[in-house]
């Protein structure tokens, strides 16, 4: 629930994933212009974290294929490289 939370304060500038709200933006009501940009890992990859190590949780993410097919998106793969790298994990 808390990733829902952080999305009620106006200046994020950002809304939550959910599947409605990807919808509602892709569906042109909100207006056009828009850019979806989806991190498809999501929290959980967060945790999967290794230093010198890149672990990718994408198996179980299709969801946002299926409505970039059914809106008519284009979906633009980015990955960028070195963020486990920045900081140090202590766990």
């Amino acid at each position: 629930m808390l990733l829902h939370l952080q999305f009620l304060f106006p200046f994020t500038r950002a809304c939550c994933v959910s599947k409605d709200s990807c919808e509602y933006l892709l569906s042109g009501k909100s207006g056009q212009g828009h850019a979806l940009v989806i991190i498809i890992g999501g929290a959980r990859e967060m945790y999967l974290t290794r230093n010198d190590t890149m672990i990718l949780y994408l198996k179980t993410r299709k969801g946002f294929v299926r409505l970039a097919l059914k809106h008519g998106a284009s979906l633009v793969p980015v990955i960028s490289f070195g963020e486990n790298e920045l900081y140090q994990r202590h766990a």
